[in-house]
C-alpha cells in the first residue's frame, strides 16, 4: 500500500534541496555583512596578541579572531 522506502528516498530529496537553498542564502548574508564590515577597513594588522586577534584600521575596531585549524582548543 504505501512505499515507505520511495517516501524516505523524496523526504531526503527535498531536505537536501532546501539545505543547499538555506546554505547559499546564509552565505550570501555573511558575505554581505563582512563586504559591509570592511567597506571602511584600509588594512588588517598582524595578530598582536596570545589570542591570534586581528584588528582593522576602525578606530572602534574590537578586533577579529580567525579559528587556527592547527590547534584543538
Amino acid at each position: 500500500m504505501f512505499n515507505f522506502k520511495r517516501i524516505k528516498e523524496r523526504r531526503k530529496e527535498r531536505y537536501e534541496e532546501f539545505r543547499k537553498m538555506w546554505r547559499e542564502e546564509v552565505k550570501s548574508i555573511v558575505r554581505e555583512a563582512m563586504d559591509e564590515w570592511t567597506a571602511e577597513c584600509e588594512y588588517l594588522t598582524k595578530a598582536t596578541d596570545e589570542d591570534g586577534r586581528y584588528y582593522c584600521s576602525k578606530p572602534d575596531c574590537g578586533g577579529v579572531r580567525f579559528p587556527n585549524p592547527d590547534k584543538n582548543t
